[in-house]
């Protein structure tokens, strides 16, 4: 074929651009066109270029020019390397061209090759960043206490009464400072008999202060009435629940629930409205197991009547078709009648009468009625009631409090719930006051347990967030002065049982 050349003569390379002349050979042939120039050829390269390296030499590394996506031999689908930075592109997008540190400085060695001197690149893969992953607890925390025997009737009223004295002190103090920041125009407004110095946490964040004393207030008063449950009854030795008592919390969980939806600032803080709603949650599991109890006895005394009437009636249902059946004698007599004559042998053979078929179901013996009281029908209703409110109140403590939320803005709690050798039965292990000993994360709501871990994991949770405000909690409340009516919600208490 014919072969373009570059006429390179000093004057045509001044005078006008370089043109493309073909050699002497022969020509084609007619039936293929002439070549033919698309478009102008760039100036030819200048003769000050340094000499070719030999060709046994390996080029050099850094220079290395990259292979176009074309020209790879690797199938297209290949997974890329984790630790490099490229990444797998289209094809109808042009390389990215490889980075080169500024700072670099090349110098020409002696066969014409460039060596780069040995400083830091640009273009060097970082090392990944490992994954985020919650600090291991010291070995030394929890503390792994002794254990104790299960307390006895003494112990669990003493411990029930020191929550209830601290439920009350607390209480007062928290809405007291709350009254305290109002306006002093406002009729709510109601100055401290003894106010916290000036610059003191307790005066910088009086507010965050008296919400954390009226949690800890309910938290108190739920463990007290927890703890008068454990006691067993004289008549059997097992536990109990007192539904008069734990309906006193209700009105608490209202007022609580709300101030904190609508004054908490920060995420650790919504985490308390997840608490009250998880302690609301095992409270209303707590009755609703213990009432199921009640309700299968009066529901067996009711079917026990229905089964007495149903056989009153089957009995005398038999009676009735006993004294329709025909007496032996004409039975006798009927069956020599209707026996086959002599000769008669195509007569067809007597067969007896089918068993009467059973009884269908009728107004007598399947609408049996027993009479039910209006106790029994406000028992179940409120017993149907609570399972649906359990799943509800579960499912909003969720959205705010979780072992994420305490693995993020509670981790001494994290810990104490995570490393921990205490089972779902050891709710009576741990100490109320004690914040370093062993947790256990509540979860078993079904068995009517769970709300001793709710509030062990409530009073750390409170400690924990208020340390950083310099919270004291019972050792420096507003004190309560003698004749000085109660603030707030009514409080949570033990009364006897009615039922």
């Amino acid at each position: 074929m014919p072969r373009c050349t570059l006429a390179n003569s000093p004057r045509s390379s001044s005078s006008r651009p370089s043109e493309c002349v073909l050699s002497s050979f022969p020509s084609p042939p007619p039936s293929h066109p002439a070549p033919q120039i698309l478009g102008p050829v760039r100036a030819p390269l200048p003769s000050e270029l340094p000499p070719s390296p030999p060709a046994s030499r390996e080029p050099s590394p850094t220079l290395k020019r990259r292979q176009p996506p074309e020209s790879t031999s690797e199938p297209l689908l290949k997974r890329p390397r984790v630790d490099s930075q490229s990444s797998v592109r289209p094809h109808h997008l042009p390389p990215r061209p490889v980075p080169v540190a500024s700072p670099t400085k090349l110098e020409p060695q002696e066969d014409g090759e460039l060596k780069e001197e040995p400083t830091a690149s640009s273009s060097s893969v970082p090392v990944p960043v490992p994954a985020l992953a919650p600090t291991p607890a010291p070995p030394s925390f929890p503390v792994r206490r002794p254990r104790r025997a299960v307390p006895s009737s003494a112990e669990w009223t003493g411990m029930a009464n020191q929550s209830f004295r601290h439920a009350r002190i607390l209480k007062y103090s928290g809405y007291a400072r709350i009254a305290s920041e109002h306006p002093p125009t406002s009729k709510d407004y109601k100055p401290l008999s003894h106010p916290p110095p000036a610059g003191s946490p307790y005066a910088l964040h009086s507010l965050r202060i008296a919400r954390l004393e009226i949690v800890e207030s309910f938290v108190q008063a739920v463990y007290a009435i927890w703890c008068m449950d454990q006691i067993p009854e004289s008549s059997r030795n097992e536990k109990s629940c007192n539904r008069n008592s734990w309906r006193t919390t209700e009105e608490a969980v209202r007022a609580i629930e709300s101030k904190l939806q609508a004054e908490a600032g920060d995420e650790r803080e919504k985490a308390f409205v997840g608490l009250i709603q998880m302690i609301h949650g095992f409270i209303l599991s707590r009755k609703v197991y213990y009432a199921v109890k009640g309700t299968d006895a009066m529901n067996d005394r009711k079917l026990g009547v229905i089964r007495e009437k149903k056989k009153a009636l089957e009995l005398a249902r038999n009676a009735q078709q006993t004294n329709m059946l025909p007496s032996p004698a004409s039975s006798s007599t009927t069956s020599s009648s209707h026996s086959t004559p002599l000769g008669g042998h195509n007569a067809a053979p007597h067969r007896p009468p089918p068993p009467p078929p059973p009884p269908h179901p009728t107004a007598e013996n399947s609408d049996i009625r027993v009479d039910v009281t209006e106790m029994f029908l406000l028992q179940n209703r409120s017993l149907s009631g609570s399972v649906r409110m359990v799943g509800g109140r579960f499912a909003d403590a969720e959205d705010t409090l979780s072992l994420s939320t305490l693995c993020r803005h509670f981790p001494r709690t994290f810990a104490r719930v995570v490393h921990s050798n205490l089972s779902a039965q050891d709710e009576y292990q741990p100490d109320f006051q004690d914040q370093e000993c062993e947790l256990h994360w509540p979860v078993q709501s079904l068995t009517g347990g769970g709300l001793g871990w709710a509030c062990h994991m409530g009073m750390s949770m409170v400690k924990e967030y208020g340390k950083d405000f310099g919270y004291q909690s019972v050792a420096n409340p507003v004190p309560w002065l003698a004749g000085e009516e109660s603030l707030g919600h009514a409080e949570p208490r033990w009364e006897k049982r009615r039922d």
